[in-house]
């Protein structure tokens, strides 16, 4: 976001308006510190430099959405169209073993182990479930609560809840579960309000910056790339990340393709009525960096682990290319440069 730079008319200080104050009385009244009538003036010049320092520059900000936040910046949305997008829960399947022929009905509650700060969460199974005579049968699950911190890793979906059918004996996540996305930041919404003003002049009848529009405006999705028909087929193709930055699931990809094409109700289709559809995720590439650590004396291998993972993946994030024709280039010396910036890395 843009600094914002107050007009100068808002950024005189108590000391100016307290002289100024001074200067508008009488010369035969006592305007000194300590007397009647300037220790009357200080709260006033205190009270008004207040005002027009903070008060009417966090008014004027809310008025421009490239400075607005909160509510006030969904209000600039909501006049463009808009809505900032919600949290998505997070999606997956567990394993669950038992006696034969217990019955599981849909919405059965299991979760994760509490760890140190890391609260639980509870993942509620999709659709009812018999166990089969081979004792275990799998059950697609979602997390009661939405955003990214439902992304759990494989294996960590292990407690039953109390009123779980006995006769389990154990449940478990055989793969790690994905598509959590927190609610769109205020930066994430603003760029959208700027990118559809932007685009104002231009046509919203199917072009790339349309199907680009049309996929951010799906909950959970982060980057939208759009290929256009190469011949006249009328196929357009859009790579599709979300908001973590991960390649976009199979469900989140339906739900972009089905928001742009509405399949069910054709009156509310966004695209062309010439135009074919494919919504897909961005093919990996891994990535293995390796390197040997001098610590610092109270660093842990694990700790600078951690780190420059992290930074590793706000460097990768920001690398992305928007442009299906570019390519995203990982330069060498500035992952090194990461890893020496980070907390615990003495040299490698």
């Amino acid at each position: 976001m843009d600094d914002f730079v107050a007009p100068d008319f808002l950024t005189e200080d108590q000391d100016t308006i307290s002289k100024r104050i001074q200067e508008s009385f009488p010369p035969d009244i006592d305007t000194s510190d300590g007397s009647f009538a300037g220790d009357t003036i200080r709260p006033i010049a205190s009270e008004e430099s207040r005002f027009k320092q903070f008060t009417l520059v966090q008014a004027i900000k809310q008025i421009l959405p490239q400075f607005s936040d909160g509510e006030w910046l969904d209000y600039h949305a909501e006049n463009v169209g808009l809505v900032r997008k919600a949290a998505v829960p997070a999606v997956g399947s567990v394993t669950v073993t038992g006696a034969e022929g217990i019955f599981i009905p849909a919405g059965t509650i299991f979760s994760t182990a509490s760890a140190n700060d890391t609260q639980s969460l509870d993942f509620a199974t999709t659709s009812d479930a018999t166990i089969p005579e081979a004792g275990t049968v799998d059950i697609e699950v979602t997390c009661t609560s939405a955003g990214a911190n439902g992304n759990v890793q494989a294996g960590t979906i292990i407690l039953k809840g109390s009123d779980t059918a006995s006769g389990i004996t154990a449940v478990t996540n055989q793969a790690a579960c994905a598509g959590g996305t927190d609610e769109e930041s205020d930066d994430s919404l603003r760029a959208r309000i700027a990118y559809y003003n932007k685009n104002q002049i231009r046509s919203f009848v199917g072009s790339p910056s349309d199907y680009k529009r049309w996929a951010l405006s799906v909950a959970g999705t982060g980057t939208a790339t759009i290929i256009s028909s190469q011949d006249d087929s009328g196929l357009v193709t859009i790579i599709l990340t979300d908001s973590n930055g991960a390649p976009a699931t199979t469900d989140l990809c339906n739900a972009v393709y089905n928001y742009i094409m509405q399949p069910d109700n054709p009156d509310l289709r966004l695209a062309p009525i010439n135009a074919y559809l494919v919504v897909s995720p961005p093919e990996m590439v891994h990535i293995t960096v390796s390197a040997i650590i001098k610590l610092t004396d109270a660093a842990t291998i694990e700790t600078v682990s951690l780190g420059f993972q992290d930074s590793l993946k706000n460097y990768f994030t920001s690398i992305r290319s928007d442009d299906a024709q570019e390519t995203a280039e990982v330069k060498y010396t500035q992952v090194s440069a990461l890893l020496s910036s980070v907390a615990g890395c003495d040299d490698f």
